[in-house]
């Protein structure tokens, strides 16, 4: 079995019981300070990092240090892209309404500049990085860091013009104009599916 495959394996292990480990790490937790008013605990529920996010950490890692000392070139490859397609779709998806927490965008930056410096490094290699597709790992390795410049950019000037940041809605239900957004203190409107559709696109 290799690296990849156990990979793969703790990953639908932690897909199967997210809900018992999300109850198991709210019993843990530590309990909320007492005397806060109800705005400041509403603050604290929205700015507050869920342990599933250090996983934005570990899994690239993890996914890095497997591309890295593979010696097996189809596992290699695969690492490495799923190193670039991943993190990109998470800058894409509703995740980047959190990205006003300076915790997560710097983590997400983080996560984004190093698999590009790494392509850079491998790049000034001989090893032939194309996949059978014809394209090169070494480029989708690029991609989230690129995505994250445009995301924060955009982000920035539509803060600028509009006075609010957009929305990123989601496939559930709740996600859809008229419901109010607790993180932006407002309700979505008919340009937030835009931006999504937008992004998607």
């Amino acid at each position: 079995m290799t690296a990849l495959e156990i990979f793969r394996i703790i990953c639908l292990v932690l897909v199967c019981f997210s809900g018992a480990i999300t109850v198991t790490i709210d019993m843990l937790q530590k309990p909320k300070p007492p005397g806060i008013g109800k705005d400041d605990k509403r603050a604290l529920k929205i700015d507050r990092i869920n342990p599933w996010e250090y996983l934005i950490i570990i899994l690239p890692g993890t996914l890095l240090l497997i591309g890295l000392f593979a010696t097996d070139r189809a596992e290699k490859l695969t690492s490495f892209a799923i190193l670039g397609l991943v993190p990109a779709c998470l800058i894409l998806s509703p995740y980047n309404n959190r990205f006003s927490i300076p915790w997560v965008y710097k983590t997400v930056f983080v996560m984004s500049l190093t698999p590009a410096l790494i392509a850079y490094s491998l790049s000034r290699t001989d090893y032939n990085y194309e996949l059978q597709t014809g394209v090169s790992a070494i480029t989708i390795m690029s991609l989230p860091i690129l995505l994250y410049t445009y995301i924060i950019a955009a982000r920035i000037i539509i803060k600028r013009a509009t006075k609010t940041y957009p929305l990123t809605l989601g496939g559930d239900p709740r996600s859809r104009p008229g419901r109010f957004s607790t993180r932006l203190n407002r309700k979505a409107n008919y340009w937030d599916p835009i931006w999504t559709i937008w992004n998607i696109m």
